[in-house]
């Protein structure tokens, strides 16, 4: 049977070297240096057919070498699926000894932590030794836990697992008992580097809230002082509140039991209230009133504010009781600004050619040189006769590499296209606008005591800035592509609400108190709307000559768009101006200057592509222009301002030729609109500028035929204007 064995083994041998060396022939001589790991192979294959792990692991045991068996069966876990009753006899035995082997070192652990009672728990000349027994038992569990076969959930020790509920009940009972060890230590931080269980002050006051609250409330002012300063960071919710309710409790009153001011109550509370949090204990009426009868570009909120039209004694009156901080909005401004234009260089893919592949002519020469090779090897073995056995093997197996390396490349031939594709790149232009965005509010902010009946007040000013950088005429498939900002994403900017948080409103408090505080009978006083000194501070000469000669000026504005089109508008409102749709067209944020040399962004409102006309939306207030509807005459004089080939503020004359209904063959779109005919001079840059007769604007300026034509220019008629200005 030992023969048969040893003949069994022998044979697998042969048979793994007999397919080694089948391979060999395929990719060389097994003595050429790129075949060692064949010989390697070799050897393991002859090692293997050999072992026996079963007995390996078996050994291993009986010679109590557990450690090892247990590494050598992890190794081989799969050798042993399925187990056998040999295998599972060889588990049970190793998984006894190896826990045996702990049993002492668990046992004692698990004692020393049960020992433990509730007075060692809670006194500190005892947390040394709690905290020893506690870490001999985790060093004991990690110990076993180093063992990976034991960490199979069936394989655990029985020790292990009452050490583990010991730990879990010792844990328990040092966090039932942690508040009072925590009063025992005299409630200080030190007390968290020296407690047996590794907790922090916030588990700890969550975990006791109820006596915490409890303590809080019988804690002396000097001492209340001493927990705020270290521990209020630390406390929940329903904690922290108490803290607060014993302070404010404290400030409430003077020495003699007189009420105090709000500001003065405030200005003694620790720093902690001053993010506003003072609201959880002494209810704050918070009020945002706006005066401003021009709609603010952007809201502005305040955390907890409600907003109100307007206020009265009366009305104040009737809010919760406590105090009141009103922020009365005198003014809320949106600027805009183009700081820097640039005209950029861009490029994109025109088109694709194709050029010779220079890889194509090489794989075309290995094909060449493997062809002469394996017709030099065959007319080599054709002239030389083979010398036995071996010397025929010999020769066909270098006719079999040649043959080989001449497949492999015609195959890299095949596989290499003949030309290479190249990206024809082209050059355009594109513009990179640098807009300045500042949004600023300002306030009055009442701090109203209904108590001592008084009031004090503090100015406050709320801004933001921001730069967009904006391209015009940017591909989407520039190759050197760089993300700019949109006129979409400036929009949402400018809308988004200015805020402030109670913090900085609350410190204003700072202000207050060093003003002199007033009769809250006078209050009412401060409700009224203030009109605003206009400012002239940006407002640049005009020659005094050109204003006196007519004010009609001062209701004409320039635009121009990002693109370079320049065009006309003029007020209809304070902070509007009608242009035309074809100068505005393709753009949301358009520049205006006003005929005192004022200047910004407007934000285009709406418009109309059949009537010709948009809404633009600015930022400096302008004078509105009269318009009117009444019945033309042929023959009225009739006057255009506006910018005509960039002479600004230019003023031509003619008369009234017809009012007709038509087409705008400008945008052509469809309908008719009523425009007046007219032979006033239009020219480009008169466009979206008003039509005068006298002093009431009678048209918009829009369009002039010019080809085999004299005198046709067009104004959009008044009634259109206005129908256009209703429209939502």
């Amino acid at each position: 049977m030992g023969n048969s064995s040893l003949s069994n083994r022998s044979h697998a041998s042969l048979i793994v070297c007999i397919s080694l060396l089948s391979g060999c022939a395929t990719t060389g001589s097994p003595l050429s240096p790129g075949n060692e790991s064949t010989i390697g192979s070799l050897g393991t294959a002859i090692s293997r057919a050999f072992s026996n792990p079963v007995s390996e692991f078996k050994q291993a045991i009986d010679q109590k070498r557990y450690l090892q068996a247990a590494d050598y069966y992890m190794a081989n876990e799969q050798k042993f699926r399925p187990a056998t009753r040999e295998i599972a006899d060889a588990e049970s035995l190793l998984t006894t000894r190896l826990n045996y082997s702990f049993e002492t070192d668990l046992a004692s652990a698990r004692i020393a932590i049960d020992e433990l009672g509730r007075e060692q728990l809670l006194r500190n000349d005892s947390w040394r030794s709690v905290s020893i027994a506690r870490q001999n038992a985790q060093r004991a569990q990690a110990k076993y836990d180093e063992i990976v076969y034991l960490r199979e959930p069936s394989r655990r020790s029985l020790s292990y697992a009452a050490l583990q509920r010991s730990l879990d009940s010792l844990d328990a009972r040092l966090m039932e008992s942690s508040w009072d060890a925590f009063m025992k230590a005299g409630a200080q931080p030190g007390f968290f580097n020296e407690y047996p269980l590794r907790t922090n002050a916030s588990n700890l006051f969550s975990k006791h809230e109820a006596r915490a609250v409890s303590w809080i409330t019988k804690l002396d002012p000097d001492e209340l002082r001493r927990v705020s300063n270290q521990f209020e960071n630390d406390m929940p919710a329903a904690v922290r509140a108490a803290l607060q309710r014993r302070q404010v409790f404290d400030a409430l009153t003077d020495s003699s039991g007189a009420p105090r001011p709000f500001w003065d109550i405030y200005k003694d509370l620790p720093a902690s209230f001053h993010d506003g949090s003072i609201d959880g204990v002494m209810h704050i009426s918070m009020l945002i009133l706006s005066e401003n009868s021009q709609a603010s570009p952007f809201k502005v909120t305040l955390p907890g504010a409600s907003e109100s039209a307007g206020m009265s004694l009366e009305a104040m009156h009737k809010l919760p009781a406590g105090a009141i901080v009103i922020a009365i909005q005198r003014n809320a401004d949106l600027f805009r600004k183009i700081e820097n234009k640039q005209r950029m260089q861009g490029q994109y893919v025109s088109g694709e050619r194709h050029l010779p592949n220079p890889a194509f002519a090489v794989a075309q020469s290995n094909v060449i040189r493997a062809q002469s090779e394996l017709n030099s090897t065959q007319f080599r073995n054709a002239l030389q006769r083979p010398q036995g056995l071996i010397g025929a093997i010999v020769q066909g197996m270098s006719e079999g590499v040649s043959a080989a390396n001449l497949t492999r490349a015609q195959q890299a031939l095949a596989e290499t296209p003949t030309t290479i594709p190249q990206k024809v790149l082209a050059n355009y232009e594109y513009d990179v606008t640098t807009v300045a965005v500042k949004k600023q509010a300002t306030y009055d902010v009442l701090f109203v005591d209904r108590s001592t009946g008084r009031y004090k007040k503090a100015p406050l000013l709320l801004e933001a800035d921001q730069r967009f950088v904006i391209a015009y005429g940017l591909r989407n498939d520039d190759t050197r592509y760089v993300s700019y900002a949109t006129e979409n994403d400036l929009e949402q900017w400018e809308r988004q609400a200015l805020s402030m948080d109670r913090k900085r409103l609350m410190s204003l408090l700072d202000d207050a108190a060093r003003v002199s505080d007033n009769a809250i009978a006078s209050v009412e006083a401060e409700f009224a709307p203030r009109i605003p000194a206009q400012s002239v501070a940006s407002v640049k000469s005009v020659p005094e000559a050109v204003t006196r000669r007519d004010s009609r000026f001062a209701s004409v504005v320039v635009i121009k768009t990002p693109a370079g089109i320049l065009g006309s508008g003029f007020y209809v409102d304070d902070y509007l101006v009608v242009t035309n749709h074809h100068v505005i067209e393709g753009s949301r944020l358009v520049e205006f200057k006003t005929f005192d040399g004022r200047d910004g962004i407007g934000q285009v409102v709406k418009s109309d592509m059949g009537s010709d006309l948009a809404l633009v939306r600015v930022t400096q207030k302008g004078q509105p222009a009269e318009i009117s509807d009444a019945n033309l005459s042929p023959g009225d004089t009739v006057d255009a301002i506006g910018h005509p080939r960039g002479l600004e503020f230019s003023l031509t004359r003619g008369v009234v030729s017809a009012v007709r209904k038509m087409r705008n063959f400008v945008s052509n779109a469809p309908g008719e609109v009523w425009v007046i005919q007219t032979d006033t001079p239009i020219n480009p840059g008169n466009s979206g500028g008003p039509l005068f007769k006298g002093s009431t604007v009678v048209g918009v300026n829009t369009q002039k035929l010019s080809r085999g034509a004299e005198g046709l220019g067009f104004a959009v008629f008044a009634s259109d204007l206005q129908k256009f200005l209703r429209q939502p």
